[in-house]
């Protein structure tokens, strides 16, 4: 299975930020290894990072064409931010043909990776979030991305008039047509042949249940952490687990740091074990990570007292660095 992320420029907390762009990719490439993580981005420079293939979304102009002419902004977000959302789905069934084919995993730049997504060892053609999520997409056959074209197709050939569409554009309330109405409608139609992953079902190589985390801002009938701002996650080695209101620990395949979360990636990041086990362990003399918990600083603190206050905040967010893994 090759891994897909997708970026566009305005994602970040401005157009030059692709920090979190960065964590997400070495993530993957830590969990599915260098040559199967790729990123679709509009981005101007390179982002080089080591094992990642990047694609630039220009190269499949021909591809888009179609929506770019085609598409009527029915959302109260901006409207390269909507276009670019349906643009990506032309591009990947460019590339699908580059490839060969499916499986292959689309994945928003905000998504940490925690656990190769084939081991799930499912038949269904789709896994998907609930209600059309798309921010994790598995697409095993190209017919189903074939599928949901044609429905943008005929959707957006009629307009706002469209019967799948029609009441969901309602500026005075904040709701409108976005990509993900069209994933729901297809949800819909295909039925049984769609997997959740949002719904926990077992994964025999894990033996237990897992997810994949559809926001990370929502519970969703999990445990929230002490502030209230996003999930609790307990790792366990590698992987994390979502606690369930009955008590019950679901791995996540992947978290979603979606909106104003993405700072949170650092915090979550496990490749990032080895630098905060130095860093805990031999202080100023360590190589630090590329961040301290709760701020900016890219290296360790110079004096005792800086170092001690930064040890206290690593140990208290990160409570798998105490134990053996």
């Amino acid at each position: 299975m090759r891994y897909v992320f997708v970026h566009a420029s305005g994602q970040g907390t401005s157009h030059r930020d692709v920090s979190f762009v960065r964590v997400a990719l070495r993530q993957a490439v830590h969990v599915a290894g260098e040559g199967r993580v790729a990123i679709l981005t509009d981005l101007r420079e390179p982002l080089e990072e080591q094992g990642v293939e990047e694609i630039p979304l220009g190269r499949f102009r021909e591809q888009i064409a179609w929506i770019d002419e085609h598409f009527v902004n029915l959302s109260p977000n901006p409207r390269w931010y909507e276009l670019v959302c349906f643009q990506r789905w032309f591009a990947v069934r460019a590339l699908l043909d580059h490839l060969g084919g499916g499986p292959v995993a689309v994945l928003d730049s905000d998504v940490m990776l925690y656990h190769p997504l084939e081991t799930i060892d499912r038949p269904e053609a789709l896994w998907q979030c609930d209600r059309g999520h798309p921010h994790v997409t598995v697409i095993r056959r190209p017919e189903v991305l074939d599928a949901y074209l044609d429905l943008v197709r005929e959707v957006y050939s009629v307009g706002a008039a469209h019967p799948l569409i029609a009441g969901y554009h309602d500026p005075a309330r904040r709701i409108g047509v976005s990509d993900m109405l069209f994933w729901w409608r297809l949800q819909e139609r295909m039925g049984p042949d769609v997997l959740l992953l949002d719904r926990p079902f077992p994964v025999p190589a894990l033996g237990r249940r897992a997810v994949v985390d559809d926001r990370m801002t929502e519970p969703d009938g999990y445990a929230m952490a002490g502030t209230g701002a996003i999930k609790h996650v307990r790792f366990d080695g590698d992987l994390p687990l979502l606690r369930r209101e009955d008590g019950e620990e679901i791995a996540a395949l992947a978290l979603h740091f979606q909106k104003n979360t993405k700072g949170w990636m650092y915090d979550h990041a496990t490749y990032l074990r080895p630098a905060w086990e130095r860093f805990r362990q031999d202080g100023p003399d360590a190589e630090a990570p590329p961040r301290l918990l709760g701020g900016g600083c890219p290296s360790a603190p110079a004096d005792r007292t800086g170092w001690a206050r930064a040890r206290r905040r690593i140990e208290g967010a990160f409570p798998w660095l105490l134990r053996e893994t």
